[in-house]
């Protein structure tokens, strides 16, 4: 991953005027990307998202956005990497928080809490904006994947990206997977009686 491609990206968007792009690990041991930017009056950070994902491909997307109003510096007047404050993603958690309400949902956020690091997820949390990027997603895909017998993929996060309609697919494809089988099963039983039937005459 060129993390100087992601900045080049980032000076480009509107009110941007210094950025940098940092690999984190957190408490959790995820390794995050981040970028911290330096704005001018009017930054808006939806507007610089929408800017990165038309230029960057999604693994490429930073996890967090960080404004700072300016950025630290060594004795020599260089970036001093080591002094980039760590970001507080429980700030980015929605603002009303909607408790789980199913089993579906009350799996999944604990799930994602112990991934991400964090003491309560609502099920209308955006995955995307609390830390969650395309590393850190397969480790979760990876986990629900175990814990709830099922096989998601990445892609699957893209589209269902907070904990009440991830819930609500998973419980589509249970409904979807038994009627299949109980589908397999029939015809399975009419090959079985029409079996009898042909070999009694």
């Amino acid at each position: 991953m060129e993390l100087g491609e992601i900045e080049a990206v980032l000076l480009q968007a509107e009110k941007v005027v210094q950025a940098v792009a940092v690999i984190r690990e957190d408490a959790s041991g995820n390794k995050r990307l981040l970028a911290y930017v330096q704005t001018k009056e009017g930054y808006d950070q939806a507007a610089v998202f929408q800017h990165l994902r038309s230029q960057l491909p999604e693994y490429m997307i930073p996890a967090l956005l960080i404004a700072l109003e300016a950025f630290p510096l060594t004795t020599n007047g260089k970036l001093n990497r080591k002094a980039l404050p760590a970001p507080d993603v429980s700030t980015l958690l929605a603002k009303q928080y909607v408790a789980p309400e199913t089993a579906a949902e009350q799996q999944l956020a604990e799930i994602w809490q112990d991934i991400l690091g964090l003491e309560q997820v609502g099920t209308k949390d955006n995955f995307f904006q609390i830390g969650g990027d395309s590393i850190i997603s397969i480790r979760l895909i990876s986990r629900i994947n175990k814990l709830l017998d099922t096989s998601l993929k990445v892609t699957h996060l893209y589209e269902y990206n907070n904990i009440q309609s991830l819930a609500a697919f998973l419980d589509d494809r249970k409904e979807e997977d038994a009627q299949a089988k109980q589908t397999k099963e029939d015809i399975l039983k009419s090959f079985g009686d029409l079996r009898e039937e042909v070999l009694g005459k």
